[in-house]
């Protein structure tokens, strides 16, 4: 049994030495790919915060407008 993990360890460890900068650069772009994504996503987020704010105060000064109307 462990002779057959270690020929299983080693072979496992060739094909990682054979292909260590391709897995590297993989994964570096999956990382990259992600950021941009993320990126993309919270600027969406902002600009629908952005709006909902806009409505917001849009609403309370139409509300402030109405108020100062019934006093009169």
């Amino acid at each position: 049994m462990k002779k057959r993990t270690y020929l299983l360890g080693l072979a496992s460890g060739l094909v990682l030495a054979h292909s260590w900068k391709f897995l590297t650069k993989e994964g570096i772009k999956a990382g990259v790919m992600a950021g941009r994504k993320l990126k993309e996503v919270s600027q969406q987020a902002m600009e629908d915060m952005e709006d909902v704010h806009a409505e917001a105060m849009h609403e309370l000064a139409q509300t402030k407008k109405k108020a100062g109307r019934g006093k009169q």
